[in-house]
């Protein structure tokens, strides 16, 4: 086998593994935008769960809290009506 043989058959086996890296490459790169997308809906299932809770959460809270403020006004009326009363 000649030189310029060993030569071509070099270049020959450069370019396909050249090519087979690329192609790893590409495989990698879909992969990697396929586990993206898959923890990208996780994380996005798991805000929106969260933020469900949240609201539900505040919303109570406010109910609570207007319960409270309601009772507070109804006492303060209750004080100011007895104390009228015995002045």
């Amino acid at each position: 086998m000649g030189s310029s043989e060993m030569r071509a058959q070099t270049v020959v086996v450069m370019q396909r593994t050249s090519l087979g890296l690329a192609i790893l490459s590409l495989v990698g790169i879909i992969e990697g935008i396929i586990f993206g997308l898959y923890l990208s809906r996780a994380i996005t299932r798991h805000l929106r769960e969260a933020i469900a809770q949240l609201t539900t959460s505040s919303t109570e809270i406010l109910a609570t809290t207007i319960q409270v403020a309601t009772e507070v006004n109804e006492t303060t009326a209750t004080v100011e009506a007895v104390r009228q009363s015995h002045c």
